[in-house]
């Protein structure tokens, strides 16, 4: 296995990409097709993007209580192990649960895709306004994503990810007054108040969120927005801010592009599990 996956990686990036998602079950996944000589599915691009699916969904919900304690992962390698004896395909297995997770009995009528659509659509506020705390792991793994349908690099996404990835604040949480304009921090106005409230309202959402190296962030620390220049990747929000810069200059418009990006990283995330 360790050495088919790295060449079929080549070939079909789901592969490293359920890697990421979650290692231990998708290699216990490639390791069971591998004994049943069904490597083929491993190059399957539509087969991975069901396997990645299924990773992704099925405990991000809030159906019933403890939710990997409750996951039954061996209910499905098993069924798959019989697949031939019993002349079911795998896909045919899979899709079975990808539909109805692992207690169908729980799930808004009896789908898991329509009962983590409705669990994110009731949480869309969290998203946008407190994703940095709320599904962290969940949050990452679709920020990584988003970055990759942007046409971000993606040796270098990759690298960020292996290389402990941390979680940057493009407006820093530690914003300055006098970055709006305010000098005396012990004497703010009733709009610097008001301002202050609203921007950190929306500061751990989506859209103010990017995927860095531990040692990028801390080197960007605390700068201005209008000062950072992400060089750890290309392409994507990376290279769109880096050109872009100049935008964040007026504290006015901190809010819209905050908003802007959650708006488009929020409907990518829909998009992604339907």
């Amino acid at each position: 296995v360790s050495t088919i996956l790295p060449k079929n990686d080549e070939a079909n990036r789901l592969i490293g990409d359920v890697l990421i998602l979650d290692k231990v079950l998708s290699l216990e996944f490639f390791i069971l097709l591998y004994h049943l000589k069904q490597c083929s599915l491993i190059q399957d691009k539509e087969f991975m993007r069901d396997w990645e699916k299924f990773l992704f969904t099925r405990d991000f919900h809030g159906k019933y209580y403890r939710l990997r304690y409750t996951d039954n992962f061996e209910d499905l390698f098993f069924q798959i192990s019989k697949s031939e004896i019993e002349s079911k395909p795998i896909q045919d297995i899979l899709n079975k649960f990808i539909t109805n997770g692992f207690r169908q009995d729980t799930m808004d009528e009896g789908n898991l895709p329509k009962t983590v659509t409705n669990y994110i659509k009731e949480h869309e506020v969290d998203i946008l306004k407190n994703a940095f705390y709320w599904w962290n792991e969940k949050m990452v793994y679709i920020l990584y994503k988003y970055e990759r349908y942007q046409n971000a690099n993606l040796e270098q996404l990759r690298e960020i990810m292996k290389k402990g990835r941390s979680v940057e604040h493009i407006l820093p949480q530690a914003w300055e007054w006098d970055w709006i304009g305010e000098t005396n921090s012990n004497n703010i106005s009733e709009k610097g108040k008001e301002f202050h409230k609203e921007i950190d309202s929306i500061i751990n959402g989506l859209g103010n969120l990017l995927l860095l190296t531990g040692s990028e962030n801390s080197s960007e620390k605390n700068k201005h927005p209008k000062l950072k220049e992400y060089a750890v990747c290309t392409g994507g929000t990376y290279t769109e801010h880096n050109k872009n810069r100049s935008k964040w200059e007026d504290y006015k418009e901190w809010k819209n592009l905050i908003n802007d990006r959650g708006g488009k990283v929020y409907e990518f995330l829909i998009g992604f599990i339907n």
